[in-house]
């Protein structure tokens, strides 16, 4: 692939939704721990919060975070991620935090 020089300021995006059989403050935990991620990845070495203080700061919607990136083929880069939701609440117990299953037919959920 040849390399044209363009920066994707307003996408390319990703994102997935995924059913996790987990308690949500576990989930949340991990998910919410941007520096677990360089020990689980071969790839992206190391991360920074870029905005607010870096030892008491966690994610917070509009906060900013630098992943820097190795990989034989492509190099070295870095890239920078914006949370754009967070929302703690949602991985408290409760209603909203686990959507009700039905049973279907046959009798299971």
């Amino acid at each position: 692939m040849e390399w044209t020089g363009q920066v994707y300021a307003d996408g390319p995006t990703a994102s997935a939704e995924v059913r996790i059989e987990a308690p949500p403050e576990r989930v949340w935990t991990l998910v919410s721990d941007i520096f677990l991620m360089p020990e689980l990845s071969s790839e992206l070495q190391r991360v920074a919060w870029l905005d607010g203080d870096p030892e008491t700061g966690g994610p917070a919607a509009g906060r900013r975070f630098t992943g820097r990136n190795t990989h034989p083929a492509m190099g070295e880069w870095e890239t920078v991620s914006t949370v754009t939701e967070c929302d703690r609440r949602a991985a408290s117990p409760g209603p909203s935090a686990t959507p009700p299953t039905r049973p279907r037919p046959g009798g299971s959920p």
